[in-house]
């Protein structure tokens, strides 16, 4: 996944700096309140949290949506 959306060699993040938004959907994913809930569903709030605790520093959601949304995975 992260080798596919950085594809252009002249990348300027490497995988570790991308690795905490991994991290963060795995996070979310085990949260009792979002068990069982697809991402989509789950998402706007994990933005708001994003913006509100002053994460948007690492990058703005946008930024950081694709990993974070891997991370998470749909259970089906």
């Amino acid at each position: 996944h992260y080798r596919r959306l950085h594809s252009d060699e002249n990348a300027q993040h490497d995988y570790e700096s991308a690795r905490p938004y991994y991290q963060l959907g795995r996070v979310a994913r085990e949260n009792p309140e979002y068990q069982g809930k697809p991402f989509k569903t789950v998402e706007p709030e994990l933005r708001r949290c994003w913006d509100e605790t002053g994460c948007n520093e690492y990058g703005d959601w946008d930024h950081v949506k694709p990993y974070v949304q891997r991370g998470y995975g749909d259970r089906r």
